[in-house]
């Protein structure tokens, strides 16, 4: 369950341009269950210019889950991991975009590996595969 925190940014409510951004196309039929639509597969580009129009406060986070901050940071010094989580429309209270997680596909180096372990370090769902690594935060 996500528990608002203070905000110290205002966010930026055009919600047509951020799921431009996110998804490629806003549609609000996408949004009639709860408010919400899923991403999978975000790059750290698309997170950095989500932080850049301020439709993504670098505070943020998922509640136990490190800040939104702290993923880009992450996906910046090991390439390959793209973000998940979910987007909340404009029509409610706690408009944001949410981190949850973390998805690599194809085989890491070990280095990439341990960095990984010890980032996702307490994440609800953890994983290590030959050929993925996942991670996400409830």
């Amino acid at each position: 369950m996500y528990q608002e925190k203070e905000r110290t940014m205002e966010l930026n409510k055009d919600i047509k341009q951020r799921d431009e951004i996110l998804f490629g196309a806003y549609y609000i039929e996408d949004y009639r269950f709860g408010g919400c639509k899923r991403f999978d597969d975000v790059s750290v580009e698309t997170l950095e210019k989500l932080v850049e129009l301020n439709f993504l406060d670098q505070e943020d986070a998922q509640n136990s889950a490190p800040t939104a901050k702290s993923f880009i940071e992450f996906m910046k010094k090991h390439p390959g991991f793209e973000a998940h989580g979910y987007a909340v429309t404009d029509s409610r209270p706690d408009y944001r975009v949410t981190i949850e997680g973390l998805n690599y596909l194809g085989r890491a180096e070990r280095e990439t590996i341990m960095a990984f372990a010890m980032f996702a370090n307490g994440a609800d769902d953890f994983s290590v595969s030959d050929d993925q690594l996942y991670c996400w935060w409830d």
